[in-house]
């Protein structure tokens, strides 16, 4: 289950690797995974990231530019910039710093996020924890991360 650290990330990603941009990353099912800046997520066929911003799409992926706006299937909508991300059952809604929880696997975090996972869920505005299905964890800003085999690790991006 190797580590590796992009700037100021651990996750584990199953079986495809991982890449991180930024302070992200993420897992991506069966796809692969591209990042942009702040933002990874998960998609089942394709992703697309505008700057600070991801979202789910049912099978298709999703495009996002900086200022767009979209609704994805269900769970919820996202608006670039300040990102307001709606979530299936749980309908968290922040401005500025905006996390979801998408279906049932991964998670969009843009900027500084708040989040609720399914059976850990905390959040904080600024530091995040989360816990992503079985597979690893993506945390934004300055994180708090629980790897799958690896017990919890704390990494603060001004290291």
């Amino acid at each position: 289950m190797g580590r590796e650290n992009a700037r100021f990330v651990i996750g584990k990603v199953r079986k495809a690797g991982r890449e991180e941009a930024g302070l992200m990353i993420g897992k991506v099912r069966k796809v692969g995974r591209e990042n942009a800046r702040f933002v990874i997520g998960k998609c089942e066929v394709g992703r697309e990231y505008a700057r600070f911003s991801i979202a789910k799409t049912h099978k298709v992926g999703r495009e996002k530019a900086r200022p767009s706006t979209g609704k994805a299937r269900k769970v919820g909508q996202e608006k670039a910039r300040l990102v307001m991300v709606k979530v299936r059952k749980m309908g968290q809604k922040n401005a500025r710093y905006v996390i979801g929880k998408v279906r049932k696997v991964g998670r969009e975090k843009a900027g500084l996020m708040s989040g609720k996972v399914r059976k850990l869920g905390r959040e904080n505005a600024r530091f995040v924890i989360g816990k992503v299905r079985k597979a690893g964890r993506e945390e934004a800003g300055l994180m708090i991360g629980k790897v799958r085999g690896v017990g919890r690790g704390r990494r603060d991006m001004r290291f």
